[in-house]
């Protein structure tokens, strides 16, 4: 039943993802390799796409609320941080589909770029790299309403250290 509602997604829009930076109670050691955020970052955020399948096309906005819940750490490297997410999905119809509405919860995972030292670090430092896999529940489908899988990635560039 999932494979009915599998999409292929291509991303035209925009990912709006703002960081509320958590202050950390003591200083810590910064690693040399790792990343903008840190364990309890709550960072809301949207993103907005054309999907096709089963020769329907939509265009869909994704509200959600994300919540780093860990930051591995191993000897001077900390890239990684995953947390999970609470999304939202209306899709309004642009050829053969009805609008569709649904929310989903999943995991997702960040890789950061920052202290790499490669050409160019004064720009990929801010670069965030991420995905997201989860189960959601499809309310209004051309089909009936319905438990789907949904999964996406893309990158985000910060424009300040809190921002």
């Amino acid at each position: 039943m999932i494979n009915k509602f599998c999409y292929l997604s291509f991303i035209i829009g925009i990912t709006c993802i703002v960081t509320i930076a958590a202050e950390e109670a003591e200083a810590t050691r910064v690693p040399a390799w790792g990343r903008m955020y840190a364990a309890g970052n709550v960072i809301p955020g949207a993103h907005i796409a054309i999907e096709r399948g089963n020769e329907a096309l939509v265009l869909s906005a994704a509200p959600s609320l994300e919540l780093i819940v860990w930051k591995p750490v191993l000897p001077a490297t900390a890239p990684l941080d995953l947390g999970f997410q609470a999304m939202g999905r209306v899709a309004l119809p642009l050829r053969g589909a009805g609008t569709q509405l649904g929310f989903g919860a999943g995991g997702s995972v960040h890789l950061g770029l920052r202290g790499l030292e490669l050409p160019l670090s004064e720009y990929l430092d801010r670069v965030d790299l991420f995905a997201r896999l989860g189960l959601g529940y499809a309310l209004t489908q051309s089909d009936g309403p319905g438990f789907v899988g949904y999964s996406y990635s893309g990158f985000n560039y910060f424009l300040s250290e809190r921002l």
